[in-house]
């Protein structure tokens, strides 16, 4: 079987590598109240670069973890995301984002709400953003949060006061 390689839209997982943390607003939703939340997602490439995964923790009420996994469809044009966590996320449905730029903005309807989840890395901030839909109803954000990119020698409780996202 021929070997695959990345192309350059894998070149984009590049500016996600790292560790990032900071404070993320929760809008108030079936799984719990309104309210500030301490987040840290780490990425690194697997498979010889050809895919990004994403490690996340959200320390609010009974805690979110997650882990993605960020490819690209070469044949759909299209990146693709496979979301995994323990509120119960089905694992079975694929979220997609057009390659257009430097967000990462996925779609997918997972049946009961639609679903869009952005990201976007710049030097020192990731911005995440979690939006649903529900039948009938307006889009909300959900959680929103930027992210500061800490060092490896860097704490947790160094890049708390990173986070440049503000209550409005």
């Amino acid at each position: 079987m021929p070997q695959t390689h990345p192309s350059h839209e894998h070149a984009l997982f590049a500016r996600f590598i790292g560790d990032w943390v900071g404070d993320e607003r929760v809008a108030a939703t079936e799984f719990g109240p309104a309210g500030t939340a301490h987040a840290r997602m780490s990425f690194h490439t697997v498979a010889d670069g050809m895919f990004l995964f994403v490690y996340y923790v959200e320390d609010v009420g009974p805690g979110v973890i997650g882990h993605g996994m960020i490819g690209f469809d070469k044949k759909r044009g299209v990146y693709t995301l496979h979301w995994f966590d323990n509120a119960g996320m089905p694992s079975s449905t694929i979220a997609t984002a057009p390659a257009n730029g430097d967000d990462l903005a996925f779609e997918a309807d997972y049946g009961w709400h639609l679903g869009r989840t952005v990201f976007n890395a710049g030097d020192s901030e990731l911005r995440f953003r979690i939006e649903m839909q529900k039948p009938e109803h307006e889009r909300v954000v959900v959680v929103e949060a930027v992210l500061a990119k800490i060092d490896a020698g860097s704490t947790i409780e160094d890049a708390r006061g990173s986070s440049t996202l503000r209550s409005r």
